[in-house]
């Protein structure tokens, strides 16, 4: 007996196979779309799962509370700093326009070298041991500027005295390291003329 395939059934049995490699072609690749749809799906869980998570933890009412203090007080804060004089948000710029106020008040008259010369005067006394070590302190010390005692440091300041005191600040010392100066015209200690003169500018003279 012949065991053989006809033609015709060898056809039907390669049509078998073809569409068998085709099925498990297909197979794999709705294998693969469902691996990636799963992936998907997990992100989507997990970030479903933290937003979840940040609503009960951000959004509950103690936290609303909070956030709404916080945004109060960076208001009040903004408001505050909006209110505060420059020198108080500047503290340098605060201590040039003190320094430029005794500038005016000692030396209004005075040409612009001489300005500055007044203003080093002071900032020397700052790095001497014998004085306050502050701009202010050394302005401020009893009786060591007229125009503190009567008021003439309260005068409106000057472009130039303000100019003035910035260019002292920078370093600039005409005075050669004096730490006195004073008008010849005006009554004056005798003591001050035991000090040794460095220079005059202007209606001063400067020693230490």
């Amino acid at each position: 007996m012949n065991h053989g395939f006809s033609n015709q059934q060898k056809d039907v049995i390669a049509m078998l196979e073809h569409m068998n490699t085709k099925l498990i072609a297909t197979s794999a690749k709705l294998e693969m779309n469902l691996h990636k749809k799963m992936a998907v799906v997990k992100q989507y869980s997990q970030y479903w799962e933290v937003r979840v998570i940040t609503q009960k933890l951000f959004y509950t009412k103690p936290m609303c509370v909070l956030y709404a203090a916080c945004l109060i007080a960076l208001f009040l804060a903004g408001v505050f700093w909006l209110k505060q004089p420059a020198a108080a948000k500047n503290p340098e710029r605060g201590e040039v326009t003190l320094l430029a106020r005794v500038i005016e008040g000692e030396a209004a008259n005075e040409p612009f070298l001489g300005k500055v010369a007044v203003g080093a005067v002071i900032l020397n006394r700052t790095k001497s041991a014998d004085f306050p070590h502050t701009i202010s302190g050394v302005i401020y010390q009893d009786h060591a500027f007229e125009s503190v005692a009567n008021g003439q440091v309260n005068r409106p300041l000057s472009q130039e005295s303000i100019r003035a005191a910035d260019t002292a600040m920078g370093g600039y010392d005409p005075t050669g390291g004096s730490l006195f100066f004073w008008n010849p015209s005006k009554p004056v200690s005798p003591w001050i003329w035991s000090r040794n003169i460095n220079t005059e500018i202007g209606n001063h003279v400067f020693g230490r």
